[in-house]
């Protein structure tokens, strides 16, 4: 049985210019969020895990909207690991804003960074590109960004949302609440992925590079 690998998705011009106007158009909705955010409060914004989360949407849109120039002849990188967690935090921050903080946007950066950018960053997963395929334990990794958060915002002591105080009783049942909330978004994301690759799979080559076709009883990748 022959061994393939994943290849990098190639996509041709006018599909390219496309994509690249549209990316362009979310990374400065990305970029405008997270700095609306930043100069009015400073580097202790960082402290919001909305915008860590934007931020986190924003480097991964443009590595993203880079790619082409940075790979020559590729659309994407083989594995879309950064889109699907920065996808993951957004809809955690769309979600929690809509239904535990009053779901309000009464200033630009709010409607950047709680309803714009994840909104279209998870347009982005689900219309976009062909390296949404990731492997099962994909999730697991992506938890890593909001450990670490909830460690540091343990650490700091104070309750930056009424919901999540670190004094409180319940806290750590927000913890386990919220950790559950992750790994489901994240695996719903990567459920996604896997049946756009149905549709659209991802590209392989052999081991000698040579492109295969690829259906759903195509040989195994390495």
């Amino acid at each position: 049985m022959a061994v393939l690998r994943r290849a990098r998705p190639r996509t041709d011009g006018p599909t390219l210019v496309a994509v690249v106007l549209w990316r362009t158009l979310v990374a400065c909705c990305a970029w405008a969020g997270v700095l609306l955010s930043l100069v009015p409060g400073g580097w202790e914004t960082l402290r919001y895990f909305t915008v860590v989360s934007n931020l986190c949407g924003a480097v991964a849109v443009t590595a993203a909207l880079l790619t082409p120039a940075v790979l020559r002849g590729a659309s994407e990188t083989r594995w879309g690991v950064l889109r699907g967690a920065a996808t993951t935090y957004l809809t955690i921050t769309l979600l929690v804003h809509a239904s535990l903080l009053g779901g309000g946007y009464p200033t630009t950066g709010g409607l950047l960074t709680h309803l714009l950018t994840p909104l279209l960053l998870i347009a982005d997963w689900l219309l976009v590109g062909r390296n949404q395929h990731l492997p099962w334990w994909t999730p697991l990794a992506w938890l890593v960004v909001p450990v670490g958060y909830l460690v540091g915002y343990v650490a700091g002591g104070e309750a930056l949302y009424a919901f999540l105080d670190p004094t409180a009783r319940d806290f750590g049942d927000w913890v386990l609440v919220l950790t559950a909330a992750f790994l489901c978004t994240g695996y719903l994301w990567w459920g996604v992925g896997r049946l756009r690759a149905l549709r659209w799979p991802p590209p392989v080559v052999a081991g000698d590079g040579r492109p295969v076709p690829v259906t759903r009883s195509s040989t195994r990748e390495e």
